[in-house]
């Protein structure tokens, strides 16, 4: 996940009204003391996968031990949800800093 992304979202839902939990901060620890996801400039390939959204959205809702029904990824609606899920972002051995788009195997 890119951790400035989510971040970019989050204040963009703030802005528009939704009520967005000030418990989730991505930029501290989680569950396991790390920072959510990656720092953006650690990253160097976003993938669109948003043609297997509902796919990815399935398969959260059939993983119980990854994800809870309370869960707010699933309490997501659709736009959103495809907005936070619809890139998959890669750390590519070897590539130069910053994001270059693309599928990781070209």
């Amino acid at each position: 996940m890119n951790r400035e992304h989510i971040v970019r979202l989050m204040e963009a839902a703030r802005l528009a009204g939704a009520p967005i939990s000030e418990d989730f901060d991505p930029n501290s620890g989680a569950d396991d003391g790390n920072p959510f996801g990656m720092s953006e400039a650690e990253l160097t390939t976003p993938s669109d996968v948003s043609g297997y959204i509902g796919a990815k959205r399935d398969s959260l809702r059939a993983h119980r031990s990854q994800i809870t029904d309370t869960s707010f990824f699933l309490q997501m609606p659709e736009e959103a949800f495809n907005m936070s899920f619809g890139t998959e972002w890669f750390i590519l051995k070897g590539a130069e800093p910053g994001l270059h788009p693309g599928w990781l195997f070209e």
